[in-house]
C-alpha cells in the first residue's frame, strides 16, 4: 500500500503548479475550483465563522 505524504500548501502554490500544465488563465481557474469542490484541496481560514447570536 502506498502512503500519501501530505503537505501544507498556499492557495498560490496549487496555483503555480496547476498553470504549468494549464493552456491558459481561465483553465487554471477551472482546474483549481475543481480541485476544492472535490475536496482534494482544502481551504483553512484564519479567522473562524461566527455564529448568528439570537
Amino acid at each position: 500500500m502506498k502512503s500519501h505524504m501530505r503537505q501544507e500548501m498556499r492557495l498560490r502554490d496549487v496555483i503555480e503548479v496547476v498553470s504549468q500544465y494549464a493552456r491558459n488563465d481561465h483553465e487554471v481557474g477551472l482546474a483549481v475550483a475543481d480541485l476544492i469542490h472535490r475536496g482534494v484541496v482544502r481551504l483553512h481560514t484564519r479567522h473562524q465563522r461566527r455564529r448568528p447570536s439570537r
